[in-house]
């Protein structure tokens, strides 16, 4: 009896290591590709797209928790999430040297769900960006001489459409929402700002269109919506709407990332901080989404087939920038790839998230990121 049933235990494993494997700890992935191609998306670290690069479709590479099927890889409860964080000094990495130099303080108090905080002053502030009060990562889009313009919830039709550019609206806060060439997007106008969100792309992006002719007011915009930037044919359909707009699922500008939205007191520190912004998530259930690498050769490799990790559509970007992504893999049972002996260690913003390249170095060691689980890519200023 003992010998039939070590044959029946031999023949299994057999039968399941030409399956794959099935790993309970942490997941794997990365976004640097082991094929570098970089006309097919397969790209490497230090990789320089022509400046007529508006949107990356393709990005090779792993997330997975492995699995004895594509249907059973699926069924571990996959998610993954790409972060680029925007290497102002052009150095190739994630460093002080990158953080902006805003400073000021709150002037009222703030619950955890207000869309506007009232400052001291924005004259040191960025047009939009990122600022850490007390322990809270908070997002904005927009600036006043004395807000910051963040994301809310709610808004009431104003019942009319422009097809394209060219429609002109009284004071207020508006937004426009509609399709353009199958993306959705929304379109936020805060003074001399333009500011989309694409529910496809995943990405809020600062345009330099104006959407009116006074600076910095939000309650004194008129004049002509302009969608010229979106660059797309056909022309979009776009509906003008009263209020902000609605604040994309998964993408929460108060609280972001590893912080919680929280209420804040008159003359706390608010600081601008440079941050890993969620560009990109994916559930990967089957449906549609797939976990990606799962047939590794080995419970702790990574070297499965690697497949495009935009299932979703694209991720926007703009010329002139250094980018750094990475992908954080998180399963069902709440294990990630960035676990430092049993404890996740993931950061976006502060030194605790800084990235020296190239790989390896303590940076990677530290974040618990493999060497491709970092992608460091630029596109050019000028065009080739």
């Amino acid at each position: 009896m003992k010998t039939k049933i070590l044959v029946t235990v031999l023949a299994l494993a057999v039968a399941l290591s030409s399956l794959g494997w099935l790993e309970t700890g942490k997941p794997r992935g990365h976004v640097e590709s082991n094929t570098h191609n970089i006309s097919t998306g397969h790209f490497n670290d230090g990789d320089v797209l022509p400046s007529t690069t508006t949107s990356i479709a393709t990005l090779y590479g792993t997330a997975h928790n492995g699995g004895y099927s594509q249907a059973g890889a699926d069924s571990i409860g996959i998610v993954y999430t790409i972060y680029a964080c925007w290497d102002r000094n052009g150095n190739g990495n994630i460093d002080a040297g990158d953080e902006p130099i805003g400073q000021t303080t709150l002037t009222t108090n703030c619950a955890d769900t207000d869309a506007v905080l009232n400052v001291a002053s924005t004259a040191t502030f960025l047009p939009s960006g990122y600022v850490k009060i007390g322990n809270e990562l908070i997002k904005y889009y927009g600036t006043t001489g004395t807000t910051l313009l963040t994301n809310s919830n709610g808004s009431t039709p104003l019942g009319y459409t422009v097809s394209g550019a060219g429609s002109t609206v009284a004071n207020g806060n508006y937004y426009l929402r509609g399709s353009s060439g199958g993306y959705p997007f929304y379109v936020l106008a805060l003074g001399n700002c333009t500011i989309w969100y694409s529910t496809v792309r995943n990405l809020w992006m600062l345009s330099t269109y104006l959407a009116g002719p006074s600076l910095y007011s939000a309650s004194t915009i008129t004049g002509t919506w302009s969608v010229e930037a979106f660059g797309t044919s056909p022309a979009p359909t776009v509906t003008v709407l009263s209020g902000s707009p609605p604040e994309p699922p998964g993408y929460p500008t108060r609280g972001m990332n590893e912080t919680t939205a929280t209420s804040h007191s008159a003359g706390d520190a608010v600081v601008a901080v440079n941050a890993w912004d969620c560009v990109y998530r994916v559930v990967c259930d089957g449906s549609p989404y797939h976990a990606i690498g799962w047939n590794a050769s080995t419970p702790t490799a990574d070297d499965g087939t690697e497949g495009n990790l935009l299932q979703a559509g694209p991720i926007t970007v703009e010329y002139g920038k250094h980018y750094l992504f990475k992908i954080r893999v998180a399963d069902g049972t709440g294990n990630t790839n960035t676990e430092v002996g049993g404890m996740d260690v993931f950061h976006t913003f502060g030194p605790a998230s800084y990235i020296t390249m190239p790989p390896p170095n303590s940076t990677f060691t530290a974040q618990g990121l493999a060497n491709n689980a970092v992608l460091s890519l630029r596109v050019n200023a000028l065009p080739f």
